[in-house]
């Protein structure tokens, strides 16, 4: 289904290119956001890269600040999947900076995330602990639960891998539970 589905988005970005000023800026954003996300789900990291650049552009071409901030962290996230992390870390500090500007909580949480992610996936784990407490902290004041859920995860892995296994199973344990309790079956 994510085959066909990213097909039916190659298909509706080539009719807004042949229709050109016709369509709104606002569908383009969406088809952009839509075809990243379906990329990102196939593991095409740089194809989803590069549809959420396309969707950058756009958000700054119509000067929509939030979408520019939700393209900047899924330009970050796209990266840090890839493996690719100074770039991962460099699009997340923009979402981050952009997403404190305009105060949108959700998209300050998840680039947090990225940023704590990338500290952990690179060995730095009292920065990444600190990083993902922060992330968690503000997704909780963002009612961002599946976000929390995540951090959690996250947190309860740098625990383990400090040692501390008890507080890693009660964060485990928290994170599941949000799981379970909200459908969220990728926590």
């Amino acid at each position: 289904a994510n085959q066909e589905a990213r097909e039916h988005y190659n298909r509706a970005l080539e009719v807004c290119e042949r229709l050109g000023e016709a369509v709104q800026p606002a569908t383009r954003m969406t088809l952009y956001a839509g075809k990243g996300a379906v990329h990102l789900l196939l593991s095409e990291f740089h194809a989803s890269i590069e549809a959420h650049q396309r969707l950058l552009e756009v958000a700054r071409q119509r000067g929509d600040r939030h979408e520019e901030a939700e393209a900047l962290y899924q330009i970050s996230f796209g990266f840090l999947f890839a493996h690719e992390f100074e770039q991962a870390l460099e699009f997340s500090h923009q979402a981050q900076a952009l997403a404190s500007e305009i105060g949108n909580q959700t998209i300050l949480a998840a680039s947090l995330f990225v940023i704590a992610f990338v500290h952990a996936a690179t060995g730095k784990l009292d920065e990444a602990t600190h990083g993902v407490e922060e992330a968690l902290r503000v997704s909780r004041e963002a009612g961002e639960t599946g976000r929390e859920g995540f951090n959690l995860s996250l947190l309860g892995q740098l625990y383990n891998w400090k040692g501390e296994y008890e507080q890693a199973l009660r964060l485990a344990e928290q994170s599941v539970t949000i799981g379970h309790t909200h459908d969220l079956q990728l926590i």
